[in-house]
């Protein structure tokens, strides 16, 4: 790994935000500009055909987005035959880091502030699967890894969708996708039938992640590889808490998200949102918009005082022992 800051052709890396398994991401400068958010293949990778056409492709379909809950690519190129892509800021934490700390702090996220979160990602997904090509056909492109480590959500509330490395399109050779999404949030026709899926495997992923922001803990996720797959293959899915209002509004539409036929599912994200807006309106989701951003910001807060303290995970540690430490 470079150590930052270095060169990058005319760019200066300034601070390395993020590692995948194809990909590295760094906020980046180069002169007479505004800093930007540069992504580039990792190294390991620069002779592999394969994962040079996915990185290619996630150029491909960035730079024909135009929802603010999707990553915008506006440049990409190579330097040096080193592919690289630039794209539009997008702050905030992973949704999955703030619904660790709601749960450590025996929080709950409210239904209003969940469903905040769970609009802007339905409509950037009914975005995303209509997205065109330069004549106008449906690109039928699929995103494939929606979780909430995915999410980005920012103290006002406002919400990203990010990191298209392993979408898919009618553009992209499935033989060209090796790579696949977290396990707890594939559908099962993605373990059983990976050749024939369509744009309703990112219907059960975000019904996963939706429930998951509901309960502040992981659906189908276990200790093990082999007992998340199988969880999310025979398990029957929890019904909400009983406590939670708008349950009997909410239990149906994970109840279709989360059917393990495909056949059963909303057959595409456009019916999923309007029955999520449906519900925002029934909850009068504006009124609550004030509480909403105090809620999101007070686990901001919580998120970086945990991160700033660097005997925060001791003392976690040493609490769930009985043990004080001062």
């Amino acid at each position: 790994m470079d150590q930052v800051p270095c060169r990058f052709g005319p760019f200066t890396l300034i601070e390395r935000l993020n590692r995948s398994a194809m990909a590295e991401v760094y906020v980046a400068s180069r002169p007479g500009d505004e800093p930007v958010v540069l992504k580039r293949l990792l190294p390991p990778l620069l002779q592999d055909p394969a994962f040079r056409r996915l990185f290619a492709h996630e150029c491909y379909l960035g730079a024909r987005l135009a929802d603010p809950a999707l990553p915008i690519v506006f440049e990409e190129g190579q330097i040096d035959g080193w592919p690289y892509m630039l794209l539009l800021p997008a702050a905030g934490l992973p949704l999955v880091r703030l619904l660790a700390v709601a749960l450590k702090h025996h929080r709950r996220v409210s239904v209003p502030t969940a469903l905040q979160i769970a609009l802007p990602i339905c409509r950037a997904l009914v975005a995303l699967h209509h997205v065109v090509d330069d004549e106008g056909s449906p690109l039928e492109a699929i995103h494939m890894d929606v979780s909430p480590h995915n999410v980005l959500v920012n103290a006002e509330g406002e919400v990203v969708l990010i990191d298209l490395g392993i979408a898919r399109s009618r553009r992209l050779d499935a033989g060209s996708a090796r790579l696949r999404g977290r396990s707890a949030y594939l559908a099962p026709e993605q373990l059983d039938a990976p050749g024939t899926i369509d744009a309703r495997v990112d219907i059960f992923a975000f019904g996963t992640l939706l429930h998951e922001t509901l309960c502040c803990r992981p659906l189908f996720r276990a200790a093990t590889e082999e007992q998340t797959l199988y969880r999310l293959r025979h398990a029957p899915v929890p019904s909400l808490p009983e406590d939670l209002p708008h349950r009997e509004r909410l239990d149906p539409i994970l109840a279709r998200c989360l059917a393990r036929p495909p056949d059963e599912r909303y057959p595409d994200t456009w019916q999923l949102r309007v029955a999520l807006e449906d519900l925002a309106a029934a909850i009068q989701l504006d009124a609550h918009r004030a509480k909403i951003v105090s809620e999101i910001n007070t686990l901001h807060v919580l998120a970086e005082a945990t991160e700033a303290d660097p005997v925060a995970p001791i003392r976690a540690k040493n609490a769930r022992a009985g043990i004080c430490a001062c």
